[in-house]
């Protein structure tokens, strides 16, 4: 099983990246980090938030009404930093 810490380090990573063309390119990006992520259901298991970010994420990712994406965004940082908190 892979280490929490190194998931978080990859979604803090993907906040830093300047070549995000818009939010939905983030959420495509921490898509890609959580849920196409191989060997990441047990951490599901054991840190549902992270579950939660990840579908987030996916919202994220098609969500065309920029008020609605803005909420989103907030809400994944929110659970990013309780993410934080539990380890």
């Amino acid at each position: 099983m892979q280490d929490i810490k190194i998931f978080i380090n990859k979604l803090d990573n993907i906040f830093l990246e300047d070549n995000l063309a818009s939010l939905n390119d983030l959420g495509s990006k921490i898509v890609g980090c959580t849920i196409a992520a191989e060997g990441i259901e047990p951490l599901f298991v054991k840190y549902p938030i992270l579950e939660e970010i990840a579908e987030l994420g996916a919202s994220l990712e098609t969500e065309k009404d920029v008020e609605h994406q803005q909420a989103i965004f907030v809400l994944i940082k929110e659970k990013i930093d309780k993410l934080k908190d539990l380890n």
